[in-house]
């Protein structure tokens, strides 16, 4: 089942902005103004994914997605205890517990 050029150009539309909401505000959040950095990569990254459709609509759609769930593992986590700060509620942060070391081992 092929997913179609419109489909995918609606799904690189829509995980574009979602990537950059989620990135705006995670730089936002740390007391940072989103950069040119930003806006050229979003720009780059839609024209390189709106060629790709035109020619593998199903490869480009998944890359969107790919992209847009990349940028929320990575940056999800200090926009949410951002959000959670504003709004009076606990923060997702904890501590690790230390790794185990192992007597002898070339880590340790």
């Amino acid at each position: 089942m092929s997913m179609g050029e419109l489909r995918a150009q609606e799904l690189i539309v829509g995980s574009l902005a979602a990537t950059a909401a989620v990135t705006a505000g995670s730089t936002l959040a740390s007391g940072q103004v989103p950069g040119l950095r930003l806006v050229v990569g979003l720009a780059f990254t839609g024209v390189g994914l709106a060629t790709a459709a035109m020619v593998a609509p199903d490869l480009a759609g998944s890359l969107a997605v790919l992209i847009l769930t990349t940028t929320v593992f990575v940056y999800g986590r200090p926009l949410m205890d951002a959000v959670s700060t504003l709004t009076g509620g606990t923060t997702a942060t904890t501590t690790a517990p230390a790794a185990p070391t192992r007597k002898g081992s070339l880590l340790a």
